[in-house]
């Protein structure tokens, strides 16, 4: 038997309209410490949904409903050969994300169909209703809420990740993101090179053998002097040639200000839109998509203003940089090897996640329409670093 409650679902509330961002944060906050001691019995729920979701009349709480899919789930029995006497597979179509449709959820899975429940909310769009990203498969909705702020949409964002080591691990970490505005995120990076002023090689210090009482040097003490001298050839020799690219940076040529926006020179397969010579090497953390331009064109111009597509930009401020700008990320963003290629522009591998606030400057430049966006604009690209 379960408790009948007096309530109305989320779906019939969304019929007077969409909720506010704080009423649908007041729902997750009272429904993310049910779900805490659900998963702490080991019991992942397996079907939330606005329809699954009650707003009590007497106290205006939400409640968490039908758990019929929980005990499916306890019930089910498995035969010797390793064949259960029931479907494992249960969610609704939409709400469940893939490792359910699989039969192997999660407790990350609930996570992923209560924010999908919350957008449902903010949008009064059915997950079927939002587009996805065709470059990584990502749900598209941020445009259909605009007034939400930044940090709620990246909660929501990383509850609704594709893969499951992607969102939050714990009910209670969502809670914590909701609560103090910010996602833990680990930022790795390649190992620092080592940068000495002195090479790698050690020189022992020398012991002169004594001479003999002859006054004239075995040949031994010869062949270890005529070494030292030679072992200390190479060090001279080594820190001499490599000194000027440690001291020296090539001086950059200052254009003249000009009253118009100068363009910036698109990369080729085999062109590099600056010498790798005058590049302002900061430490390299990858490549990021900026954000776009409107224009069809396949250019930007300096200073030209950031617009969102599919995804929003990513850089404050949300201009087109110049190469040596310094720029503060304000989206959780991926970094990734490179740049997308000509001519499929598929997105390179994944490499680490560059969380808000961190400040970076700009290595490199790339712009191109790309052929995976429903948008025709330009989009912009740019190698990042740590400044010095």
């Amino acid at each position: 038997m379960q408790e009948y409650i007096e309530g109305q679902t989320l779906t019939q509330k969304l019929q007077q309209g969409t909720l506010s961002e704080s009423s649908v944060k007041e729902i997750l906050t009272n429904i993310l410490p049910v779900l805490e001691y659900v998963h702490s019995k080991r019991i992942v729920h397996r079907d939330i949904k606005p329809d699954n979701i009650l707003i009590r009349y007497a106290d205006g709480k939400p409640i968490l409903i039908d758990f019929g899919a929980v005990k499916e789930t306890m019930g089910t029995v498995v035969t010797a050969s390793g064949n259960s006497n029931r479907s494992i597979v249960i969610g609704t179509p939409g709400f469940m994300p893939s490792e359910q449709t699989a039969g192997r959820p999660v407790f990350a899975s609930d996570l992923y169909s209560l924010g999908l429940t919350a957008i449902y909310l903010l949008t009064g769009k059915i997950p079927q209703e939002l587009a996805s990203d065709p470059a990584t498969g990502e749900i598209v909705w941020r445009h259909h809420a605009l007034s939400v702020s930044t940090s709620f949409a990246a909660v929501l964002d990383k509850a609704i990740q594709s893969h499951p080591r992607d969102r939050f691990s714990t009910a209670r970490e969502m809670l914590q993101a909701l609560q103090t505005g910010a996602i833990k995120t680990t930022l790795i990076s390649a190992p620092l090179p080592k940068v000495s002023s002195q090479p790698d090689t050690v020189l022992s210090s020398y012991s002169p053998q004594p001479i003999s009482s002859s006054g004239r040097l075995t040949d031994l003490q010869k062949i270890l002097i005529l070494g030292g001298l030679i072992s200390a050839s190479v060090v001279v020799g080594f820190l001499l040639t490599r000194s000027p690219q440690v001291m020296v940076s090539e001086p950059k040529n200052t254009p003249e200000p000009s009253a118009s926006p100068s363009p910036i020179t698109p990369l080729t397969p085999t062109q590099s839109s600056v010498p790798p010579s005058k590049v302002p090497r900061g430490r390299s953390l990858g490549w990021i998509r900026l954000g776009a331009v409107k224009n069809t064109l396949g250019t930007a111009f300096v200073k030209e203003a950031l617009i969102p597509t599919t995804q929003p930009f990513t850089i404050s401020p949300s201009i087109v940089p110049s190469i040596g700008d310094r720029v503060t990320a304000i989206n959780q963003v991926n970094l990734r090897k490179s740049q997308p290629q000509p001519p499929e522009r598929k997105l390179a591998e994944s490499i680490n996640v560059l969380q808000s606030g961190v400040e970076l400057v700009i290595l490199q430049l790339d712009f191109f329409k790309d052929p995976n966006s429903p948008f025709p604009y330009t989009v912009v690209w740019a190698e990042v670093g740590v400044p010095n």
